[in-house]
């Protein structure tokens, strides 16, 4: 049922998704890095009009949180219960980790101190992964609050 689902949605027969993703496994290690490339880019467009300190967090916190109805906020959406799916089984996991710990490296280098940069990336990991889960800990407003104030101290935490 959810392989055929997954046909529908991509727009392709089952037997084709098949062809290119015989395997549960296979399917999610493609999904996933689908979304790590699509979130990449994203953050690379939003770092690239930033040249100050900090540039690659705050990147990273609008690829993060992007837009409704961007590709980038749909892949979001998809992406904590893509990893879910790979929970239980660590090497399915390990494209990610690889990324968070790309990211990770260029958001301790871009400039900014880098405990304060990674106290901010793990407040907004902590946000995305309870709203992936289907959790709303935050109301719209409340959101929008707590993005807005991680992208202003994103901006005082510069290396002196």
């Amino acid at each position: 049922m959810i392989l055929t689902e997954v046909a529908e949605t991509a727009g392709v027969s089952k037997g084709g998704l098949l062809y290119h993703f015989p395997t549960k496994e296979a399917l999610i290690k493609g999904m996933l890095s689908y979304a790590i490339e699509v979130f990449e880019s994203a953050a690379e467009r939003h770092c690239a009009e930033d040249s100050e300190p900090g540039a690659w967090l705050r990147g990273y916190i609008m690829a993060t949180f992007a837009e409704p109805g961007t590709e980038t906020h749909e892949e979001s959406l998809a992406w904590a219960a893509i990893i879910a799916s790979a929970a239980n089984n660590p090497s399915l996991l390990a494209p990610f980790q690889e990324a968070l710990s790309k990211w990770a490296t260029r958001i301790a280098s871009d400039g900014a101190d880098p405990v304060a940069a990674q106290v901010i990336r793990l407040a907004v990991d902590g946000l995305w992964f309870q709203e992936g889960m289907g959790l709303r800990p935050l109301t719209e407003s409340q959101r929008s609050a707590f993005v807005a104030r991680l992208l202003e101290w994103s901006r005082t935490v510069a290396v002196a």
